[in-house]
């Protein structure tokens, strides 16, 4: 029975450290939580695009499990910087931009053609619009005015998307780096987050399984030893103390008297979307998670007093 307790123990243990070592590794490479706290509130869904889901209402759609609000991190922060949020592209997307680059690129050089052409024109009709102004004839005024202008713009056309060219030059490739650690960012987070969640299970696994073999030893020891029943009654006394001090504690925090938490805006915690049909948590609830909070709260202390404890004791025998 020893050595079952041992390699069972050595198990749980490697299992313990190996989770913990992978929660430190995957939160060391998150990003800072300045940009978590930055996005909006992850508790909703998102579609591929990054984009809010809503209802027929026009409301948020919140996740449904865990590992949809996972997936909402990283679909956050891998898309976030994609619609222009980065101020790169200036609202346009990664996409869009290298589009535009390109249709671009094929206007230039017929505007340079075009401009070429109609350069020894434009300077021309200057001439005759100035030489003609002192003579006061209206319609070679216009026609050559009419020449200047449409040159004018060409210029002016051309300059624009040589403009626009360079910026896209600079802007795609700075976009490209953003999107990149974005999706970087997304990857990390759900790391994070799933490491979390796997940490969380293992602890109620813990609680469960310590919970179940304190159980089933304690009765094998009634069996196998007689005296150690009012050691097992006075087991049961103190998890019923701390039980019943928990409860009377979290009663006095005014559950009962109407107090509540509230969600991110606002509301009374609950559940379901609707506020007219939500269900909303009550006294009963809150109680209950108060009292079974202020419970792990005293046996965890209790754990690091008998462990203390028990090494000073051995400190001193030895």
């Amino acid at each position: 029975m020893k050595n079952l307790n041992r390699i069972v123990f050595i198990i749980i243990a490697v299992i313990s450290v190996c989770l913990m070592g992978y929660a430190i590794y995957v939160g060391a490479k998150a990003p800072e939580s300045s940009k978590i706290a930055g996005n909006m509130a992850l508790v909703q869904q998102f579609d591929e695009q990054g984009n809010a889901v809503m209802d027929e209402n026009g409301r948020p759609v919140p996740v449904q499990s865990t590992d949809e609000g996972i997936e909402a991190l990283k679909t956050v922060f891998a898309t976030q910087y994609k619609n222009g949020d980065s101020g790169v592209l200036y609202g346009e997307s990664l996409e869009e931009a290298k589009v535009k680059k390109e249709e671009n690129l094929k206007v230039i050089p017929e505007l340079e053609k075009r401009v070429a052409a109609m350069q020894a024109d434009a300077e021309a009709a200057a001439k005759v619009k100035e030489f003609t102004a002192k003579r006061g004839n209206k319609k070679q005024i216009e026609e050559a005015q009419a020449i200047v202008d449409e040159y004018t713009k060409l210029v002016e056309e051309l300059k624009q998307r040589k403009d626009n060219d360079i910026a896209w030059t600079e802007n795609i490739p700075a976009s490209e780096v953003v999107i990149a650690n974005a999706e970087a960012d997304g990857a990390s987070v759900e790391a994070l987050a799933k490491a979390i969640n796997y940490n969380l299970l293992w602890f109620y696994f813990l609680m469960a399984f310590a919970i179940f073999f304190v159980l089933i030893q304690s009765i094998i020891g009634l069996f196998q030893n007689k005296g150690g029943l009012a050691k097992t009654l006075v087991s049961v006394v103190v998890v019923v103390a701390v039980i019943a001090v928990a409860y009377f504690v979290a009663q006095s925090h005014g559950w009962a008297e109407g107090n509540v938490l509230y969600d991110v805006k606002g509301h009374p915690l609950g559940v379901g979307n609707d506020l007219a049909t939500r269900t909303v948590f009550g006294s009963f609830e809150y109680m209950i998670s108060d009292a079974c909070i202020i419970v792990t709260y005293i046996a965890f202390i209790g754990a690091a007093l008998a462990a203390l404890f028990s090494a000073l004791r051995g400190t001193f025998k030895s």
